[in-house]
């Protein structure tokens, strides 16, 4: 993501901003990724994804048989990345997340173990982790509160605040008046 947004910050087209650039770069970064995936299915024979007939089938799939036919998904997404010269890496990203070793994703793009690791383990980590992190974040359930819990240890207010006793507290002064009796609703 790094050397793409780079490499948006050097082009140059008159009459156009980076935004402008960078932003199409991404619809067409996330259509290829579509596209993929899409050929990818149909090379494996698999429905086409979201259809009723897609649906039927993943639901029939065991959690072990879903994990393994989207690790086969994503290699053949490596593989068809790889063979138009597109860079892989979000295929490979699913991959590892699949549990596919880095053999297998090296045969898939055509390279060595080391080579693969050495283009793609740092990226792939980073972006499994963060997964990861944001659903531990999700299935976390926030504690409750309470608004005693914002009391100091005295228990004589919101910690940090000044508060008057309640013995010192006075009522609310009433609301003034208006100089016009007609629209006084008192």
């Amino acid at each position: 993501m790094t050397t793409r947004r780079a490499a948006a910050d050097r082009v140059r087209v008159e009459g156009l901003g980076p935004h402008e650039l960078q932003a199409s770069g991404q619809r067409l970064h996330a259509e290829l990724g579509r596209r993929c995936e899409a050929l990818a299915l149909r090379t494996l024979g698999v429905p086409e994804k979201g259809s009723p007939a897609w649906l039927q089938w993943r639901a029939a799939l065991g959690t072990d048989a879903r994990r393994e036919q989207d690790a086969r998904i994503a290699l053949v997404k490596i593989a068809i990345f790889v063979t138009a010269g597109i860079d892989p890496t979000a295929a490979v990203i699913d991959a590892r997340g699949a549990g596919v070793s880095w053999s297998t994703i090296s045969s898939a793009a055509g390279i060595s173990k080391q080579g693969a690791q050495t283009r793609w383990a740092e990226r792939a980590t980073a972006v499994l982790l963060e997964r990861d992190a944001a659903a531990d974040r999700r299935a976390t359930p926030k504690p409750l509160t309470s608004p005693l819990d914002h009391f100091d240890a005295a228990g004589k207010g919101i910690a940090g605040e000044a508060t008057r006793s309640r013995r010192g507290r006075r009522a609310a002064p009433p609301p003034p008046r208006s100089v016009d009796p007609a629209l006084d609703h008192s």
